[in-house]
């Protein structure tokens, strides 16, 4: 199994795009496969070096571990290779026969569009599953047809698992990177554990009805284990900041009670 996450270097790390990495990293880990990082950096206007460090910052300072991380922006000769085996050039870059409609795959720049450069990153790195927003379903049937365009010249692949989860709302909009609590930047006083409970509990849930009652934290290795045992909802969530600190004051005491088993353990060796 190999999943991945892609976020764009356009912003802060958005809330939404951690909760997606997570859920994308536990599938993975939960079933011994690998976990990619795609920096989508095509879009020359908005894209900024220090946001494609701060992704990795990010990914880093929550521990999701990724097994390989690559640019968009370093494989632009890959992208015009396939695009002129596929496409036909045109007013404005290759475009590619869709049937109803002609799609523009490369522009004249020689960036590639998203639709495209995604799924051929996709075949490439035989990426076998993909979590994403139910923003991106709209797009599934003319990437299916970009993938079959593929295979008929680069040979033959599986199309991955595709499984859309719900957005996260507040106040009845969907969160933003560029204005309210959209950001995982708005949560640095936040126990990051407890980010991370709260934000699998938007996606995933677990059919045990007493599930909360026994876990009322998990720790990375307890939601890893435990992935597989539940499912993933295509239903739009509204965050709820009370449970957050809830889950945040819990895991400050999960984790000071750790420090004092360990002071206690240490004390005990040198007694003895």
């Amino acid at each position: 199994m190999r999943t991945r996450v892609a976020p764009s270097p356009t912003g802060q790390f958005h809330l939404g795009t951690l909760r997606t990495a997570l859920l994308n990293y536990l599938m993975a880990k939960a079933n011994g496969g690998e976990f990619i990082l795609r920096i989508d950096d095509t879009d020359q206007e908005r894209n900024r070096e220090e946001w494609i460090d701060y992704i990795y910052e990010q990914m880093d300072y929550f521990g999701l571990d990724y097994d390989l991380t690559f640019r968009q922006s370093q494989r632009l000769d890959r992208y015009k290779e396939v695009a002129e085996k596929i496409g036909v050039r045109g007013e404005n870059g290759i475009e590619l026969d869709m049937g109803e409609y002609k799609m523009v795959i490369l522009r004249n720049n020689g960036f590639p569009t998203y639709n495209f450069c995604s799924i051929l990153d996709d075949y490439d790195y035989d990426i076998t599953h993909i979590i994403r927003g139910v923003d991106h379903i709209a797009n599934l049937d003319k990437q299916k047809k970009i993938f079959n365009e593929i295979c008929k010249v680069e040979g033959e692949k599986t199309f991955p698992e595709v499984i859309h989860a719900g957005l996260l709302f507040e106040n009845g909009k969907k969160l933003s990177k560029r204005s309210g609590n959209g950001t995982t930047e708005n949560y640095k006083d936040i126990n990051k554990k407890a980010l991370l409970n709260w934000l699998v509990k938007f996606g995933w849930s677990h059919p045990d009805p007493n599930f909360d009652k026994r876990y009322k934290t998990l720790s990375m290795d307890e939601m890893i284990g435990l992935f597989n045992e539940g499912n993933i909802s295509n239903r739009n969530c509204s965050i709820d900041k009370n449970k957050l600190l809830f889950l945040n004051n819990k895991w400050n005491q999960r984790d000071s009670k750790r420090i004092i088993e360990s002071f206690s353990d240490f004390i005990e060796k040198l007694e003895n």
